[in-house]
């Protein structure tokens, strides 16, 4: 058997060097005659080559098999890491009494969005109980109430941290730090920041008690040598426990097939949990409600919007059976969708309901056996190609290998957090704030070490757009400044070049198109305002300056503020944002293009001519309304910083009609499967999500599902 490591496939960019272009057979492999061979012994040379902290959990243990609740395993920032900070030493240990005023202390910090509250007891030595309290949510009066705007539900559940998450990190870190008497315990993967808060309010209760709390600020140990744990009898092994893997391994086991399961977070569900529409047609809640099926539009448009690259058998496969997909995961999972005439929403939309994840876990609580925070780090492969088996680590450093399986299913969510790939494929490493942190990649990579090649790898499922930074310190109206200008139809965008590239209102109401637009331009584009326009904004607000409609914004953390709003504070608020660098002021436009790396000529060149449209009254370059013509004047000026914030990355590996991953030659590598992300290239060209809603989840639902059949040997 050759086992493949993880560490073999991710390469380090070197100049000029294209960070995929290191194969397979150049790399140093691991033979072994045994039917379970141990896993490779070297380390990534590089943070971002790891998957995270990962281990072992939940249900399905193998007999006699006792993981101690330790989190040794440091990871990176892509993933998960460490909640505590320092080198690692698993020799390091308790250095001696802590000296604590007995009693029980109430901490808090922040979490992700909003305050984590713990209740913390301890004896003079020991810190002897962690009672999780509440996250307590942010609050923002700008957002306005639900019978103005339902959409604003979706601002205000994003003001806290996401129960889904956080619960993973309320059941599993305060018995960890207890356990090990240690605030070094790793982050919950998949939950980074609310175990960062959980573990800084743990902190914020022991100060209180005083003594010396440096005795808690100890390295957890790893596994010892010899701990290592084999997984063997089964028929189908899914990598990823997110909406594809989930659904794939649960269609396996409807199929008869003896199924494990290996997630790298410590929750089921993954982007699915957090989503809010599935597309298909045909649905049993459609049907009952008279909706007919209308594939034969969305055909022919699933087609043209990928510029007829898709895959077509696929892509009429995925329209004709996605009702029937809905059908069993709520059979297998209790889904409360509700029938519309694109598709189902999806579980009262999960973004703010937490009962969400409590059906994907209900749907991976009919698989055999499922291991969370458990990182796969290898395949393996027989001396023919045949992928067998994974080599994967548990959070707590226990080695594990599963192997002797007739298949294997790659389902791990792309890479968005993968800053090497997405330089690679994207040409920029585009914002995080919205993804799966543990997306790293190591899928796709494990595929191609296989003999995959990449599919119509390239653009993103966009939506967000947002200032990079955020102000403290100010009332929320003030605060959402920065926020409405950046997306005010009568403001001046500009790219990293300095180029106007937009009307500014172009897809401006259009959520899907607008963030591919902004997108194209790479990571940041920047919106220009200038002192003059500032004083006529500080008087009147965006009324004052001609605009008559409210700014269309998509964002799940802030609101616009009205258009009426008078911006009392903008200079304040702008020179703040300054401060916090991601505004950047110039005296004049030469300083302004030297301070932002703009190409000077063209921010000059681009700003007259703007300034003379302005003037003219018409815009002859992109024929923008001439009431939302408004006019610089006099500076200083100020350029905002934006971005966009992605949920995933699309495309991956090629796959056949029974999603077996394919190799350059277009045959089939054996044994090998990939649903979700890993295989969306199949949906879409390469370069942009389409204006199809529902279409990626569907797609998540559907390519598990037809993968999980196929891999137990009852292709659709």
């Amino acid at each position: 058997m050759e086992q493949k490591s993880v560490d073999e496939y991710i390469t380090h960019e070197e100049p000029g060097k294209d960070p995929l272009s290191q194969s397979a057979a150049s790399q140093p492999s691991h033979q072994s005659s045994e039917s379970a061979p141990q896993p490779s012994q070297s380390a990534a040379p590089d943070p971002l080559a790891q998957s995270g902290a990962s281990g072992l959990s939940r249900r399905g243990f193998v007999a006699g098999l006792a993981l101690a609740a330790s989190a040794a395993t440091a990871a990176t920032a892509t993933g998960c890491v460490p909640a505590g900070s320092g080198d690692s030493d698993p020799s390091v240990s308790t250095p001696g009494a802590a000296n604590l005023t007995p009693g029980t202390y109430t901490g808090e910090a922040p979490g992700h969005r909003g305050t984590l509250r713990v209740e913390v007891t301890v004896s003079a030595d020991r810190i002897e109980n962690i009672n999780f309290l509440e996250a307590v949510p942010r609050t923002n009066e700008v957002i306005p109430p639900l019978d103005i705007d339902p959409f604003a539900i979706y601002a205000v559940a994003m003001l806290n941290d996401a129960p889904q998450i956080l619960d993973t990190v309320i059941d599993r870190l305060g018995e960890r730090i207890v356990e090990h008497q240690s605030l070094k315990v790793d982050a919950i993967c998949g939950a980074t920041l609310s175990s960062f808060g959980y573990v800084n309010a743990v902190k914020d209760a022991l100060a209180q008690a005083g003594g010396d709390l440096s005795v808690f600020e100890v390295e957890v140990p790893g596994k010892a040598a010899g701990t290592d744990a084999v997984y063997e009898g089964f028929d189908v092994i899914v990598v990823g426990g997110g909406a594809s893997g989930t659904t794939a391994a649960a269609a396996a086991t409807a199929q008869g097939a003896r199924v494990l399961l290996i997630e790298k977070s410590a929750r089921i569900g993954g982007c699915g949990s957090m989503s809010s529409g599935v597309h298909v047609t045909d649905s049993r809640l459609q049907k009952e409600a008279g909706i007919p099926n209308d594939n034969e539009t969305f055909f022919p448009e699933a087609m043209r919007q990928g510029l007829w690259y898709p895959k077509a058998p696929l892509v009429s496969q995925f329209l004709s059976r996605g009702g029937e997909v809905v059908d069993f995961l709520v059979e297998k999972g209790g889904f409360e969708f509700r029938a519309n005439p694109t598709g189902v929403g999806y579980a009262k939309d999960s973004i703010v309901d937490p009962m969400a994840h409590d059906s994907w876990q209900r749907v991976a609580d009919t698989v055999d056996t499922v291991l969370l925070e458990t990182t796969v780090t290898g395949l393996i492969q027989s001396t023919d190609g045949t992928v067998t088996g994974v080599v994967a680590q548990s959070y707590d450093g226990t080695q594990i290998t599963a192997d002797g399986a007739k298949s294997v299913i790659i389902a791990t969510g792309g890479f968005m957090n993968n800053e090497e790939l997405q330089q690679h494929y994207n040409h920029a490493f585009f914002s995080t704030r919205f993804s799966m942190q543990q997306d790293i990649g190591e899928g796709l990579q494990l595929m191609l070490g296989a003999g995959a090649h990449d599919y119509h790898v390239g653009g993103m499922n966009i939506h967000i757009t947002q200032p990079i930074g955020e102000l403290d310190g100010f009332d929320d109206f003030s605060a959402m400044i920065p926020y409405t200008l950046h997306a005010a139809p009568n403001m001046l965008r500009v790219n990293q070049r300095g180029e106007r590239f937009s009307s500014e209102t172009m897809l401006a109401d259009n959520m899907v198109g607008n963030g591919n637009y902004l997108a194209a331009q790479g990571r940041h584009f920047f919106t220009i305002v200038s002192a003059q326009q500032m004083e006529t904004l500080a008087q009147g607000g965006l009324a004052a300056t001609g605009l008559a409609g409210p700014v269309f914004a998509v964002n799940f953390n802030f609101y616009p503020v009205p258009v009426d709003y008078a911006m009392e504070k903008i200079e304040e608020v702008m020179e703040a944002g300054v401060a916090e660098g991601f505004i950047i002021k110039g005296e004049s436009f030469e300083t302004l293009a030297e301070a932002a790396g703009f190409k000077p000529d063209v921010f000059r060149a681009h700003i007259e001519r703007y300034e003379a449209a302005c003037a003219a009254g018409f815009d002859d370059l992109y024929y923008k309304d001439p009431a939302l013509l408004l006019p610089l004047g006099s500076g200083p000026y100020y350029a905002i910083i934006n971005e966009h914030c992605p949920y995933s990355t699309m495309g991956g590996v090629e796959v056949d009609e029974q999603m077996r991953v394919l190799d350059g030659d277009g045959d089939a590598i054996p044994g090998l499967f990939a649903a979700g992300c890993e295989t969306i290239g199949a949906l879409y060209g390469g370069a942009a999500y389409s204006d199809l809603g529902g279409f990626p989840f569907g797609w998540s639902c559907f390519s598990g599902f037809a993968t999980g059949a196929s891999a137990a040997g009852h292709p659709l």
